[in-house]
């Protein structure tokens, strides 16, 4: 039997995007990442060091009943063991104070990964809802200089809105036009362009089936 179409009806997955896995990976990884795709995906919190250490964080929600366990590889990162907790994270009471953002690990590695420095510049490019912009406010310790631009309009205003929520409008400017943008001199950019969105199929698997080949 073909491996590649037997994964495909097995795992319930588009035959395309199992080739990629098989070509890329091998068959017994390409095996593990369908498996992946299938299950639910760890719900992660940064914690927003401009309040408290993760390690304060960790006892502020394990003396509320909440397990949560050290991300692998992000400093600020902490899992909720048993996954998203009744009514959601944002309910919790260390959400609603902002000393946590709910933010894959992926996520906060991206902003870690421009190494922006206290007191310097940053471009913030397609910010969308602000998470990376806002780990990296934290990241520079509430200094420096962030721009951060946003294309969808509605989104932009949603950012400009969270960025009051956390007081960081000393720090970030979110820019209304493109022109403003190819102005900018900056340490570094972070670019997290649009693409397919295949990556959150965990979260989205819906789109497995709504995404094209030609589009990936």
């Amino acid at each position: 039997k073909d491996p590649v179409q037997w994964a495909s009806a097995y795992y319930s997955l588009p035959s395309w995007i199992v080739a990629r896995f098989f070509k890329y990976f091998g068959a017994e990884e390409a095996k593990r990442l369908c498996h992946l795709c299938n299950q639910r995906g760890p719900v992660t919190v940064r914690t927003n060091t401009r309040k408290l250490t993760r390690d304060q964080l960790q006892s502020s929600l394990g003396s509320d009943g909440i397990d949560v366990a050290l991300t692998k590889y992000s400093p600020w990162g902490l899992t909720l063991v048993n996954g998203r907790p009744t009514g959601g994270v944002i309910h919790l009471e260390q959400a609603k104070q902002n000393l946590m953002e709910l933010q894959d690990e992926g996520s906060q590695l991206i902003a870690i990964a421009t190494g922006a420095k206290k007191g310097g510049s940053v471009l913030d490019y397609c910010a969308g809802a602000g998470g990376k912009t806002l780990a990296l406010v934290a990241m520079m310790e509430g200094s420096g200089s962030i721009r951060a631009w946003e294309p969808h309009v509605s989104r932009r205003l949603h950012l400009k809105e969270r960025i009051r929520e956390y007081n960081a409008e000393d720090v970030v400017t979110v820019l209304d036009d493109l022109e403003s943008v190819h102005e900018q001199r900056v340490d570094c950019t972070l670019v997290d362009a649009p693409c397919s969105s295949l990556g959150t199929l965990r979260r989205h698997p819906q789109l497995r089936w709504s995404v094209d080949e030609t589009e990936a």
